[in-house]
């Protein structure tokens, strides 16, 4: 699941994304923290990984189903996305 190194970031990974039911539980809970802060809305980095190195063969389309389902999961907690 974890990929390549994220350039300019140490320690900082790329994340198989094709692999969401993987990744639901550890985002769904980062997202209940920011709804337990009282947070308006929730910005994701790092989700064009499509366009870079990141270990994995990722496409557009996985991107965007990622995109989408991560959108879907802030905005069922009354968070916008960025």
């Amino acid at each position: 699941m974890l990929g390549n190194d994220y350039e300019g970031w140490a320690g900082e990974k790329w994340l198989d994304i094709r692999q969401i039911s993987t990744l639901a539980p550890i985002m769904r809970a980062r997202l209940d923290l920011c709804k337990q802060k009282g947070f308006d809305a929730v910005e994701p980095d790092n989700i064009d990984g499509y366009t870079n190195a990141t270990g994995f063969p990722l496409t557009a389309q996985d991107q965007l189903d990622y995109n989408i389902w991560l959108a879907n999961e802030a905005h069922a907690r009354g968070s916008r996305s960025a």
